[in-house]
């Protein structure tokens, strides 16, 4: 055999090794798109994720404030109602007096007495009612709070939950993935060394012949 000819072979070979890489080449960049689409979906999946848990707590936000609000109405009207009914007994306790003044003479001293004992009664009975709607009102309160409490580390719980399964399952393709990637190009590698030698060995045959 001619040195041309085993010039003109070896040129074959190492194109045909160029070809091969190129190939290689163009497999590896197929699979780098697949994964960068694999990760931009995973991507999407999770803000996706965070909107609707961002959207839950917005919600569990609004739904505290409308309650707080209903609440402090309810006090509102509570105190303003027993403002109107102190004033209510008030103004028929004046009457009566008014009334029995002009019906009949009595002892001043007596209706002094009766008088302060109204009132004393009448103030025992406002304190009490304010007192027991106080106790209502911090009952409830703590009550809404204890509430507002556990639903919000509910829900706290459950963000960290569905956040850390969702990492899990990113790490999870994205090492398949990788490995996949590594056992194809490693396969791929062999083959081409393969083939080279065996070509080389083909041509150092022939040269010997």
């Amino acid at each position: 055999m001619t040195p041309e000819t085993s010039e003109i072979t070896t040129r074959d070979v190492l194109q045909q090794i160029n070809r091969r890489l190129e190939l290689i080449e163009s497999d590896v960049r197929t699979v780098s798109e697949k994964l960068d689409v694999s990760v931009q979906g995973l991507n999407e999946k999770w803000d996706a994720s965070v909107q609707t848990l961002n959207d839950k707590i917005d919600a569990s936000d609004r739904k505290r404030e409308v309650s707080f609000q209903t609440l402090h109405k309810k006090i509102d009207t509570s105190v303003q109602t027993l403002r109107d009914e102190s004033a209510a007994s008030y103004r028929s306790l004046n009457e009566k007096i008014d009334t029995s003044d002009r019906k009949r003479e009595v002892s001043f001293q007596t209706l002094n007495d009766k008088i302060d004992t109204s009132a004393q009664v009448l103030d025992e009975k406002r304190e009490a009612s304010a007192q027991t709607l106080n106790d209502k009102i911090d009952t409830s309160a703590q009550t809404l709070n204890d509430k507002i409490d556990t639903s919000a580390q509910t829900l706290n719980d459950k963000i960290d939950t569905s956040a850390q399964t969702l990492n899990d399952k990113i790490d999870t393709s994205v090492q398949k993935l990788h490995e996949k990637i590594d056992t194809y190009f490693r396969w791929t590698i062999g083959i081409v060394l393969a083939s080279w030698l065996s070509t080389m060995s083909a041509i150092l045959f022939k040269g010997s012949l």
